[in-house]
């Protein structure tokens, strides 16, 4: 009789294991370019709401001093 543990099934684990590693290392792959285009989108979107946002004007700063100056 043959033992199971045989040749064949060492091959078979082998190609198995091989399978699996490059299974692996494509879904790292594919998470890899997920979280870059994540980045890219999260990085427009910052610069979307960077080029919404109104000027602030720094003219009520300036205005302290001569506020300060009428209250004394």
């Amino acid at each position: 009789m043959a033992d199971s543990t045989g040749p064949l099934t060492g091959r078979k684990d082998i190609c198995q294991a091989w399978q699996m590693e490059e299974d692996h290392e494509e879904e790292e792959e594919e998470e890899e370019v997920e979280e870059e285009e994540e980045e890219e989108e999260e990085e427009e979107e910052e610069e979307e709401e960077e080029e919404e946002q109104p000027h602030i004007s720094l003219e009520p700063v300036n205005e302290w001093p001569r506020l300060v100056r009428q209250s004394c």
